[in-house]
C-alpha cells in the first residue's frame, strides 16, 4: 500500500514538473527577446547622442574655415584684393537746373572694346593657409561713338558738355601698380582717384558731337588675388586672357567662347555683342551704379555671390572645392557609418553569441567620430585623398584590434574591418562624385540593405 501512494506522488510530481517547463521556457524566451530589443533601444539612443560630437565637428570644421578666410583676407587687403573693372566709359554730368538732378548723369560706352591680358598666378603663404594671387597687365583699346539719338535728344539740353569725364572702375584700388593713363584723340590723359574705386580723366567730347569716331587706348598693371571679373560694357566686347593658372573656374554670366586648360596654365576668350547685354549703350549713372555696377561691390570671394555676377565675365583661381567644404560633406556620412557599424557589431554579438557591453558601443561609436576630426587635421597638411586615407587606416585598425580584443576572435574581427573598409570606400567614391552622387549612394544603401537582410536570416531572434 505504502509503495503504491509513493509511486502515485511521483506521477502526480512528474505530471506537474512536465505542465511547468513550457511556462518556463516562454519565460525564458520573452525574456531573450526583451533583453534584444532593449540592446537595439539603447543602441540607437547611443547613436543618436554621438550626433552631438559630430555637430561639434562641424562647428570645428566652420571656425578653422573662417580662421583660413580671416588669413586671406589679410593677405588680399595688403596685396589687393578680388577684382572687378568696368570701363572706360564717358560721364557727363547733368545740368542741375529745374527737375535734372545729380543723379541724373549720363553714361556712354564704348562702341568696341578689345581687352588682352596676361594673369601671372602665384600662391602665396602664411602659417598653414595659401592665397592665390597674381598680377596682370591688362591692355585695353577700342572706339567711341555718339549714337544719333543720344546727340539730337539728351546732350545738348540736359547736360554739362564741358565737365564730361572718361571712368574707370577698379574695386581696389591699391591693385595698381603704376598711374592709369588713356589715349584718345591722340591725346593722353591720366586719371585720378574720384573715391569708391572710380577714377577719372578729363575727356573732350566735342568730336562725339560731331559725329566722329574716336579711338582709345588704356594700360592697366592690376594686382589681385583669387579673381578676375571684367564688366563686357562696350558694344562688342572681346578679351583675351593668358595665365600660368592651370585651375582655373570661368563664373559670372558668360562663359569663353574657346579655352584651353593644361598643367601649364590656360588660354580662353570671350565675343560679347550688344544684344547679350541687359542694357543699352547709354543709361543713367545712378542706374548703371545701382542695377550693373553694384554686383562688382560684392564680396565674392563667396560661392554664392560668384554666381549672381550674371553681367560680368568671371575667373576665379581658387579651386571649385577646399579642404573644408570637402571635409564639412564628408562629415554629412557620419551618422549612416555609426548605423551600419553598429549593426555589424550588433549582428555579430548575436551570431557569435558574445555580449558587447553598451560601453564598449559607445568606445567605437566615439572612434568613427573621431575619425572626422583627424580627418580635418590632416587635411590641413596634405590632400584630402591623403588625409582621408591616413585617417581611415588609424581608426579601422583601432576597431579592428578592439573587437579582436573582446571577441578573443582574430577572424571575425579582421571581416569586420574588411566590411568597415568597404563602406570608407563607398563614402569615399560618393565624395568625389557629384552629379552621380545620389544615384551610386542610393544603390548603394539598396546593396547594403539586402545583405544585412540575407545575414539576419541566420539569426534566431527566440533562441
Amino acid at each position: 500500500m505504502e509503495n503504491d501512494n509513493y509511486i502515485v506522488e511521483n506521477a502526480v510530481r512528474s505530471t506537474s514538473a512536465s505542465s511547468k517547463e513550457p511556462q518556463n521556457r516562454n519565460k525564458f524566451n520573452l525574456s531573450f527577446s526583451m533583453k534584444i530589443m532593449l540592446k537595439i533601444f539603447v543602441i540607437v539612443i547611443l547613436s543618436l547622442l554621438l550626433l552631438i560630437p559630430k555637430m561639434m565637428i562641424n562647428n570645428l570644421i566652420d571656425e578653422r574655415e573662417d580662421t583660413a578666410q580671416g588669413v586671406t583676407d589679410e593677405i588680399a587687403k595688403k596685396w589687393g584684393k578680388a577684382q572687378c573693372i568696368a570701363g572706360p566709359f564717358i560721364y557727363i554730368p547733368a545740368k542741375n537746373e529745374g527737375k535734372n538732378k545729380a543723379s541724373d548723369d549720363l553714361i556712354l560706352f564704348p562702341e568696341t572694346l578689345n581687352l588682352n591680358g596676361n594673369i601671372n598666378s602665384q600662391n602665396l603663404h602664411r602659417s598653414i593657409y595659401d592665397i592665390a594671387v597674381y598680377d596682370a597687365p591688362l591692355s585695353m583699346e577700342g572706339v567711341f561713338c555718339m549714337s544719333k539719338y543720344v546727340k539730337d535728344n539728351l546732350l545738348l539740353d540736359k547736360f554739362q558738355l564741358d565737365h564730361a569725364k572718361y571712368m574707370f572702375y577698379i574695386r581696389d584700388l591699391r591693385g595698381l601698380s603704376k598711374n592709369v593713363e588713356i589715349t584718345a584723340n591722340q591725346q593722353k590723359g591720366i586719371f585720378q582717384s574720384k573715391g569708391a574705386g572710380f577714377i577719372v580723366c578729363d575727356a573732350d567730347v566735342q568730336n562725339y558731337i560731331n559725329g566722329d569716331t574716336v579711338s582709345y587706348a588704356v594700360e592697366l598693371d592690376l594686382k589681385g588675388s583669387e579673381g578676375l571679373y571684367i564688366l563686357p560694357c562696350a558694344g562688342t566686347t572681346s578679351v583675351k586672357i593668358n595665365s600660368n593658372s592651370s585651375s582655373p573656374s570661368f563664373t559670372g554670366g558668360f562663359l569663353p567662347n574657346n579655352r584651353n586648360v593644361s598643367e601649364n596654365g590656360f588660354t580662353a576668350d570671350w565675343q560679347i555683342i550688344a544684344l547679350n547685354k541687359s542694357y543699352a549703350q547709354y543709361m543713367y549713372y545712378s542706374d548703371f551704379t545701382s542695377r550693373i555696377l553694384s554686383q562688382g561691390f560684392y564680396d565674392y570671394t563667396k560661392v554664392k555671390a560668384l554666381n549672381e555676377l550674371e553681367h560680368f565675365i568671371g575667373i576665379s583661381l581658387k579651386t571649385g572645392v577646399n579642404q573644408y567644404q570637402q571635409n564639412t560633406r564628408a562629415v554629412k556620412y557620419a551618422y549612416l557609418i555609426i548605423i551600419l557599424t553598429f549593426i555589424t557589431v550588433f549582428i555579430v554579438e548575436i551570431l557569435k553569441s558574445t555580449p558587447i557591453h553598451i560601453i564598449q558601443y559607445m568606445l567605437i561609436g566615439v572612434a568613427l567620430v573621431l575619425f572626422y576630426c583627424l580627418l580635418l587635421s590632416f587635411s590641413e597638411f596634405i590632400s584630402f585623398s591623403w588625409a582621408y586615407l591616413i585617417a581611415a587606416i588609424m581608426i579601422i585598425g583601432m576597431i579592428t584590434a578592439y573587437i579582436a580584443a573582446i571577441l578573443k576572435i582574430k577572424k571575425t574581427a579582421i571581416a569586420v574591418g574588411a566590411l568597415l573598409s568597404a563602406l570608407y570606400i563607398y563614402i569615399f567614391i560618393l565624395l568625389r562624385l557629384e552629379t552621380l552622387s545620389l544615384l551610386v549612394g542610393s544603390i548603394g544603401l539598396f546593396v547594403i540593405l539586402a545583405l544585412i537582410m540575407i545575414v539576419s536570416r541566420k539569426i534566431d531572434w527566440y533562441k
